[in-house]
């Protein structure tokens, strides 16, 4: 998986990269932007505030800019010391349980928003000393743009922050999110396998529920040596015997043979007499008997198995 990563716009220059902290603390962040405001917000504050006073200068551009700003500043404060108090009376409703440092902490809070506070007093001040002169209206609007301007700055810093943060995020969700699909693709897979290679199936062709075994025979010395059988005869015996306790009881055996030599005399009651297959080459054929058919074959089988040399991966109980 490639993992998408954000690169800074160019006009955001080297030194803002640097200055990404206090963006999640509304306490004493001083970023004009952290997480969970909306710049939005910020350029509709700065565009009522311009054409309340209409600055037509720099200096009184500057002063209604930081008067926004001061604004904004203390509307953080003020939430952050909301959020603070609400969350140290849910852990102690009475002030007299307060810890040393939840004291000194809700100190600090108190000490924020009244250094917001009065900082928005002085601009509020500031801002009687605006006088409006008899310039063109749209003279203020071009101080407005200029502010938007170095505004600019700050909210391409702050969005570059906000993707820097949810990066991880989510490309952590994007990982997690292929890992269950493999998980749920490899379960299906193992299930469509067992499915189709479990001991009982139900099939059109079988007419119904059968039990289903690989029989693999090859001749050595004039001797029928049995590779394997999948599952074991003794397995098949007690699904027989205990058939009446599945939901859709067995009525068949089905096998699947591979004979990789010929086919030998004791299964030569495979051989269609009325399309005979050659006997000489290795050959693969489907066979479907009664359950007495079965026994009766399974005693011979198992006298073979007997007289031949046990094989390593031969399954006596599978």
């Amino acid at each position: 998986m490639t993992t998408q990563t954000f690169t800074p716009p160019a006009s955001l220059p080297a030194y803002a990269l640097s200055s990404l902290n206090s963006l999640s603390h509304g306490g004493s962040a001083e970023s004009l932007f952290i997480l969970g405001e909306n710049p939005a917000d910020y350029y509709r504050e700065l565009d009522e505030a311009f054409a309340t006073h209409q600055p037509s200068t720099a200096q009184d551009a500057h002063i209604v800019t930081e008067s926004v700003h001061a604004r904004w500043i203390l509307s953080r404060r003020l939430r952050a010391h909301s959020l603070y108090e609400h969350d140290l009376h849910s852990e102690s409703p009475s002030p007299i349980d307060w810890s040393n440092e939840q004291l000194h902490r809700i100190n600090l809070v108190d000490r924020y928003k009244t250094q917001a506070e009065r900082a928005f007093r002085r601009s509020l001040a500031n801002l009687q000393s605006i006088r409006k002169e008899a310039f063109s209206q749209e003279r203020w609007r071009e101080q407005l743009a200029l502010q938007k301007e170095k505004i600019e700055m700050q909210r391409q810093k702050f969005e570059f922050a906000v993707e820097k943060y949810n990066a991880p995020i989510r490309a952590a969700a994007a990982q997690a999110a292929k890992k269950a699909a493999d998980q749920r693709a490899f379960a299906a897979e193992r299930a469509q396998h067992a499915a189709t290679h479990a001991p009982i199936q139900i099939r059109e062709e079988f007419g119904g529920c059968a039990i289903v075994q690989k029989v693999c025979i090859h001749v050595q010395d004039d001797q029928t040596v049995i590779g394997y059988i999948k599952p074991s005869n003794k397995k098949v015996r007690q699904i027989i015997a205990h058939r009446a306790s599945y939901a859709v009881p067995p009525i068949k055996v089905v096998r699947n043979y591979f004979f990789s030599d010929n086919i030998p005399k004791q299964y030569e009651f495979l051989i269609d007499e009325h399309n005979p297959r050659p006997i000489e080459d290795a050959c693969g054929t489907q066979h479907q008997m009664s359950f007495d058919e079965f026994h009766q074959l399974a005693k011979i089988e198992d006298r073979i198995i007997a007289t031949q040399p046990k094989q390593k991966d031969f399954p006596d109980d599978e």
